[in-house]
């Protein structure tokens, strides 16, 4: 399991133009909106995802919850942030034998499949289009991750070593 932030930085116009020479400025309101999405993916293929407006905790605590509830005995991989290693998640840890959390080693974002779904994602929902408003964009993203079905081989990211990332680059 794994979460991506994306932000709406909303922009005044959609083309601009430039002496040739010089740098393109292009103007931004600033209001750097976001959202973020809980994502996990079981060995199996099925998936769970979610959007929240926050990423600490709580919202963690509530979304490893919801896995249990819809999956039972879970293993969840996942990173070191801060969010993760709450006292919360730690009593949770110590008081039920159904949940367990591993964490991947520092540094290692290869070892973590949900990862490619934020790249996928990224791609398709955040370079190539654009949204006016912040609304639009999370609606966007809801749908995107409640409807695609990544086909990922988990073992095959576990498995990975990090010498190999490198030289593993399909053209």
């Amino acid at each position: 399991m794994d979460e991506a932030i994306f932000v709406h930085d909303s922009m005044r116009g959609r083309k601009y133009w430039s002496p040739i020479g010089t740098r393109i400025v292009t103007p931004y309101i600033g209001n750097h909106k976001r959202i973020i999405v809980y994502g996990a993916i079981t060995d199996d293929g099925r998936q769970m995802f979610r959007t929240h407006e926050k990423f600490n905790g709580n919202v963690f605590y509530d979304y490893v919850m919801q896995l249990h509830r819809k999956w039972g005995k879970v293993a969840i991989l996942c990173d070191r942030a801060s969010p993760h290693k709450t006292q919360r998640i730690k009593r949770l840890l110590r008081n039920n034998m159904n949940i367990r959390i591993v964490y991947l080693p520092r540094g290692s974002p290869y070892l973590n499949a949900v990862e490619a779904c934020w790249n996928i994602g990224k791609r398709v929902l955040m370079i190539s289009e654009y949204y006016s408003t912040f609304t639009a964009m999370c609606n966007a993203i809801s749908k995107y991750y409640r409807t695609v079905r990544f086909k990922l081989d988990l073992f095959t990211y576990l498995y990975r070593s990090p010498s190999k990332i490198l030289t593993n680059f399909v053209s």
